[in-house]
């Protein structure tokens, strides 16, 4: 059963969630949708969020090693970026703006964007990690 969160108790909202998608891949959006959950009381969606978001993230990037030579670089951001703003507003959009409407707060955009960075970083370093020990075999 969902809990209404405290108005002091900030939420991301979906186009938050867009921004650190866009920023970091779909893992990123996920963390602040999770976010959301937990303060909604929802703590298993926020788990289930964070698991799919992983699985998303990993298939975008396989994905993204097997698109034909050149295949515009933005498609595929730009689907996974809709995609879980879309799963955002649908799961979180009513919950959000009635948080708004009690007098409730939201975090910052610098915060989420924040978050996407940080994930990009992550990412990147998880790449190279992987190069470096599984290196590519001819």
């Amino acid at each position: 059963m969902a809990s209404e969160p405290s108005p002091q108790t900030p939420l991301y909202s979906p186009m938050q969630v867009g921004c650190a998608t866009a920023l970091g891949a779909p893992i990123a959006g996920c963390w602040l949708m999770a976010s959301n959950f937990r303060e909604l009381g929802e703590p298993v969606a926020a788990r289930r969020t964070l698991v799919w978001g992983g699985v998303f993230t990993v298939l975008a990037l396989a994905l993204a090693q097997f698109l034909p030579t050149g295949f515009p670089s933005t498609v595929l951001p730009v689907a996974y970026t809709f995609a879980v703003y879309r799963l955002a507003k649908q799961h979180q959009g009513t919950a959000f703006e009635q948080h708004l409407a009690a007098g409730g707060r939201k975090h910052s955009f610098w915060r989420a964007a924040g978050i996407g960075v940080a994930f990009l970083v992550g990412l990147f370093g998880a790449i190279f990690a992987a190069m470096y020990f599984f290196p590519r075999v001819h």
